[in-house]
């Protein structure tokens, strides 16, 4: 049996999440993209109890981004490391996501594993330990930018770079809705 419903509605979740426009409130709401992870991973936790973990960050998830519709997240603080409650918040957020991208990751190789599909496993770990690594340099670096003055060729190649990791993650979970999987 194939599980489309299940990765189709975390690929749409995850493109929710990642795409921010505002008119007034998010117009791709973050709790619905949430919510699609939610429902997804919930159809796959019977079959595979590491789901668990990433079904209940979701769910946590679903909730603590409501507030997200309205406040649209701030730029970085010009001077010093003043932190308010927005960029707490966001931080949170921000932490629970990567940790939620971690379970879908583990989820992934558990499948593909269940599966007999090798390959799937060794290019998932492949694309989790790069995903991970960009991502830490992107936000590390982020982090140092007001004190190193990161040029905004810099700047852009780190955007590039975390739309292509993005995608190659949107891509993964697209293949891995097509790995069949034996029930009991």
């Amino acid at each position: 049996m194939k599980n489309d419903k299940a990765f189709q509605k975390l690929f749409w979740g995850f493109l929710l999440i990642w795409i921010d426009v505002y008119v007034i409130v998010d117009v791709f709401a973050d709790p619905i993209g949430y919510y699609l992870i939610y429902s997804g991973i919930k159809l796959l936790v019977r079959e595979f109890p590491i789901a668990k973990k990433s079904e209940f960050l979701a769910m946590i998830l679903v909730i603590i981004s409501a507030p997200s519709l309205f406040i649209k997240q701030p730029p970085q603080p010009p001077t010093g490391f003043i932190y308010s409650a927005i960029d707490w918040y966001y931080t949170i957020i921000s932490f629970a996501n990567f940790l939620l991208i971690y379970f879908i990751f583990q989820l992934i190789i558990a499948i593909a594993s269940k599966c007999g599909k090798q390959t799937m496993v060794n290019w998932s770990k492949t694309i989790g330990i790069t995903y991970f690594v960009i991502m830490f340099i992107i936000h590390l670096s982020s982090s140092f930018a007001i004190n190193l003055r990161i040029d905004d060729y810099i700047s852009f190649a780190f955007l590039v770079a975390a739309l292509i990791i993005h995608c190659v993650f949107l891509m993964l979970v697209d293949e891995a809705r097509k790995l069949k999987i034996e029930r009991n």
